[in-house]
Parts: C-alpha cells; sequence; structure tokens
C-alpha cells in the first residue's frame, strides 16, 4: 500500500523551511528539488536557495507518513500555516497541498474564451514553428546526424527504404518523405 510523506527541508543557514508531501522515496524527491534547482525549475525560492546555499546546508526530514493524498494535503497545509514557512518567511510559495495548482473550471473556461479567436503575428508563428523543426520536435525519432547517415546511404543505393527504414526504426514514408525534401528540410 502507498503512503504518503510529508517532508521538511531546513536551511540550516536562514532556519528559514519548506515542508511538502511525497508519494516516493524522500531521498528521490530530494534529488528533483536539488536537480530542479539547477534546471532552473521548480519552487523558485527554494531553488535560488539550494543554489546560493549548497544542497549540503539543507537537513531533509520526514515529518510524518500518512495513507492518502488528501491526507498528506491537508497536513502539508497545516505545517505550513503552523510553522509559516509561506514566502517570505520560508520557501513554500503556495499554501500547500495539491489544491495549490488546481485551476477551477469557471476561471479555465474564462482563460479559454480570452484565447479564442485571436491572431498570431507572422513573427509569432515563425518563432512558434521554429521551436519545433527538427530534434526540437517531440515527436522526432531521428536527429541531424541520423538523417545525414540516411541520405548518405540513400546515395550510395543501400536497399530499398525499407531497409533503411528498418536500420533506424522509422516506417518506410519517414524515409520517402525525408529523401524527397518534404521533412527535415532545415
Amino acid at each position: 500500500m502507498k503512503t504518503w510523506k510529508i517532508y521538511r527541508l531546513l536551511n540550516t543557514v536562514t532556519g528559514k523551511s519548506y515542508f511538502g508531501a511525497t508519494g516516493r522515496n524522500l531521498r528521490q524527491r530530494w534529488s528533483k528539488h536539488v536537480s530542479d534547482a539547477k534546471k532552473g525549475r521548480g519552487c523558485a525560492e527554494l531553488s535560488k536557495a539550494i543554489l546560493e546555499y549548497g544542497a549540503a546546508s539543507f537537513e531533509v526530514t520526514t515529518v510524518c507518513t500518512v495513507a492518502t493524498a488528501a491526507e498528506a494535503d491537508a497536513m502539508e497545509r497545516s505545517l505550513i500555516a503552523l510553522h509559516n514557512t509561506q514566502w517570505p518567511n520560508g520557501y513554500n510559495l503556495f499554501d500547500g497541498g495539491r489544491k495549490g495548482f488546481h485551476v477551477p473550471p469557471e476561471v479555465r473556461a474564462k482563460m479559454s474564451l480570452s484565447q479564442t479567436g485571436r491572431k498570431r503575428s507572422a513573427l509569432t508563428k515563425a518563432r512558434l514553428a521554429a521551436t519545433k523543426i527538427g530534434e526540437k520536435n517531440p515527436s522526432a525519432k531521428l536527429t541531424a546526424e541520423k538523417v545525414a547517415q540516411i541520405r548518405a546511404l540513400a546515395q550510395a543505393g543501400v536497399g530499398p527504404h525499407r531497409k533503411i527504414a528498418d536500420m533506424f526504426g522509422v516506417c518506410p514514408a519517414t524515409i520517402g518523405m525525408l529523401l524527397r525534401g518534404q521533412t527535415w528540410t532545415h
């Protein structure tokens, strides 16, 4: 049965804390906080503190263990309020619990409506398109290096598209479009 851990991250230099809840191993969760800090993601104030004072300046402790996510959310909110760890007194940016990231349906509908019919400029369209070209496309199975290899194999007359496709784990149509210049044209 899965359990939830409520944990505290205490900066031993500043005395500021962060309370969180996790359904996974606490060491893994702490590693994720540190990794997020290095990548500029996650809780902004906590990430800044990890980078400024170093991961070794933090004490990571399990406060308690509960049986459900709802109990974990409630306990996290209680501890944040009790210890006053919401920014600027601590590193919690929200009042805690997963509800901090929930957008109510009426707000979501309002946000959607505000974007309906909005026209994007040619420059914006070009910038968006550029973020999805080649290896940047989240669906891309090929790299620029592999594309060069495929083109070289085709030029050398190595078998039909099926043979090349099997070598690179893609379908023959992908090879055909690549060689005709319909994809990977940049």
